[in-house]
């Protein structure tokens, strides 16, 4: 029985100490995490120092959206424009006009559509797209 709470709270138990973090965590906390004006937490994503930059993908993600876009129904495609422009407003999104489609990522992302009064249509980003070799 012991073996299987020892199981069961792996992780939790044990207080992670520097000697087992490095100071990875503390490092962390103070290059990447603040606190904005509203108490809200906001944390960076940490990328390591030595990553080659992301490829572009602006094509693939132009035509699939292009794509998405005409075979949606004219209500499902007003809908999905609010969602967008909703999302926009709340900063979870950002538009980037004249932007420099030769570097960048960008994130895909296509409806879903349900028989619901409330949402008939959501959004899924694709975060995994890759880019096709061509």
């Amino acid at each position: 029985m012991s073996q299987y709470w020892d199981l069961e709270t792996s992780g939790i138990k044990e207080k992670c100490t520097d000697s087992t973090n490095n100071g990875w965590f503390e490092k962390y906390c103070e290059t990447h995490l603040e606190r904005s004006l509203e108490g809200q937490y906001i944390a960076s994503l940490p990328w390591r120092e030595d990553h080659q930059p992301l490829p572009t993908n602006f094509e693939i993600a132009n035509l699939r959206t292009r794509s998405m876009v005409r075979r949606l129904e004219p209500e499902l495609r007003h809908k999905y424009d609010d969602i967008i422009m909703d999302q926009v407003a709340k900063g979870f999104i950002s538009n980037m006009d004249n932007a420099d489609h030769s570097k960048g990522h960008y994130l895909p992302h296509h409806a879903v559509s349900k028989d619901s009064k409330t949402t008939p249509i959501r959004i899924v980003y694709d975060c995994s797209c890759q880019k096709s070799s061509e």
